[in-house]
């Protein structure tokens, strides 16, 4: 699970995979970690937080996909 939380075996190192599959990448994710978070260890949980927390400040992402960090921060 922990290497889910890597940006590039996530989403890659394209451009075109950066930019267009990085807010379903993260969507997926983010669905993934609030079905299994009751199961998750405390150092996947860290991962979780560092990379949904760094999405909040992002502005390159859209802003459904920074309310849905804040959404599965609150819910951790």
């Amino acid at each position: 699970m922990d290497k889910l939380f890597d940006e590039s075996i996530l989403i890659g190192s394209g451009y075109t995979a950066r930019e267009t599959l990085r807010p379903l990448a993260y969507s997926t994710l983010a669905d993934l970690v609030h079905h299994v978070r009751q199961h998750l260890p405390l150092n996947d949980l860290s991962l979780a937080v560092q990379l949904f927390a760094k999405n909040i400040d992002d502005e390159s992402l859209p802003s459904s996909i920074q309310t849905m960090s804040c959404k599965l921060l609150l819910n951790l």
